[in-house]
């Protein structure tokens, strides 16, 4: 019998919890449990140890479709087309999840639930397989993995549904552990206009110039955040810098003013140090993003 569903989607694009399971017992073929009991009670160490690893991949896998089981029963909705590949692909990726990771998930699906927010059909399925994948690998970067996890339960999330985005795993991706911090950091100030500025050493008297320091970001970032991370998240689409314009309170620049000030104190003509002032402001779909990923609450 067909489950309760709570969308408008034709019967014949649902599928049941033990359609579900079905369909990714015969994808997964592990041994068979006399086999795993043979290599386990074999006379070879070796065979043993194998025999071991099969019972705990066992073990993993049932703990993974369990988890895919608990999400059906608990409102979500699978379309048909998510066959084989995608189901096995996401119980292959949660079965190798460490059991705190699995928990922490676990926890958010249910808490999603209880405030009745746990939307009727997962997001984006390639997104929602491509992270379950992404945590595995992702035990070294703690606060990258963080926003992954939470990226992934948005997925599910009724109230992110007009915020979500595919191309924010993409995003996920192209930053390290450390910009994961630091986009915390920054984005507590994504409802205003962070100065910037260049500064540029002027070599004569024409006016030519090199570039001394680009992208110098106003306190408390000034020296937390490099111009590298600057440029990452401006061609991420989650910043915009724009060095022809600036804000209308030039005390705003003042961190960068004094210094060249002093600086020039110590230069011969031609040369000095000059800014250019500019404006950091945080885009719509950085804002969006960061939301999903749980910089912004």
């Amino acid at each position: 019998m067909l489950r309760k569903i709570h969308i408008s989607e034709p019967i014949s694009t649902i599928k049941t919890t033990s359609e579900i399971v079905k369909t990714t017992t015969e994808v997964i073929k592990p041994d068979s449990v006399a086999e795993i009991h043979a290599l386990q009670h074999s006379d070879d160490p070796r065979l043993q140890n194998a025999g071991n690893y099969e019972a705990d991949t066992k073990q993993k896998v049932a703990e993974a479709k369990n988890l895919l089981v608990t999400l059906v029963h608990s409102g979500l909705v699978l379309p048909i087309k998510m066959t084989k590949g995608a189901i096995v692909k996401i119980v292959e990726s949660f079965s190798l999840h460490s059991e705190s990771t699995q928990q922490a998930i676990n926890q958010e699906i249910e808490h999603l639930k209880n405030q009745g927010i746990l939307s009727g059909k997962i997001s984006s399925i390639p997104a929602f397989a491509d992270m379950a994948e992404r945590l595995v690998y992702l035990d070294e970067e703690p606060d990258v993995k963080q926003m992954f996890k939470d990226l992934l339960v948005s997925t599910v999330d009724s109230t992110k549904t007009d915020i979500n985005h595919p191309a924010y795993v993409e995003v996920l991706k192209q930053i390290n552990n450390q910009e994961a911090k630091n986009l915390k950091l920054i984005f507590q100030d994504h409802n205003t206009e962070l100065a910037i500025v260049n500064i540029n050493l002027v070599v004569d008297k024409n006016g030519g110039y090199i570039n001394f320091r680009q992208y110098l970001l106003c306190p408390p970032y000034t020296s937390s955040i490099t111009r590298k991370e600057l440029e990452n998240w401006e061609r991420l689409k989650l910043i915009d810098i724009r060095m022809d314009v600036k804000l209308t309170k030039d005390s705003k620049y003042k961190y960068a003013e004094d210094e060249v000030t002093e600086v020039n104190k110590t230069l011969t003509d031609p040369k000095k140090y000059e800014l250019q002032k500019g404006i950091l402001s945080f885009t719509d779909f950085g804002k969006n993003f960061a939301k999903a990923v749980g910089i912004i609450k």
